[in-house]
């Protein structure tokens, strides 16, 4: 699962696993592993470092946000949301 904290700085995208062998109220996500961050100035990496705000992220900002997985064929990508929500990244995802 791909997600986001609001509240991290930067916000930045993040996964867990959760294994659904078990009932869902059983249910328990693995650690975060960071996934990507702010890294470009088009994604706000240029930006103050501030934590996020739960709500519209108005102007240039140093987060990635809404993370989206999209498949085709054999591809996986994400979609995310750059800069607060200043526009939209994708990128491909390499399984291991």
């Amino acid at each position: 699962m791909f997600w986001t904290r609001v509240g991290d700085i930067p916000e930045r995208i993040l996964l867990s696993t959760i294994s659904l062998s078990v009932g869902w109220q059983a249910w328990k996500e693995t650690e975060a592993i960071e996934v990507l961050r702010p890294e470009r100035q088009w994604e706000g990496a240029d930006a103050p470092l501030e934590p996020s705000v739960r709500s519209t992220a108005y102007g240039h900002v140093n987060q990635l946000r809404d993370p989206a997985v999209f498949v085709e064929d054999d591809h996986v990508y994400l979609l995310y949301a750059v800069a607060g929500e200043s526009g939209i990244a994708i990128a491909e995802v390499e399984l291991e």
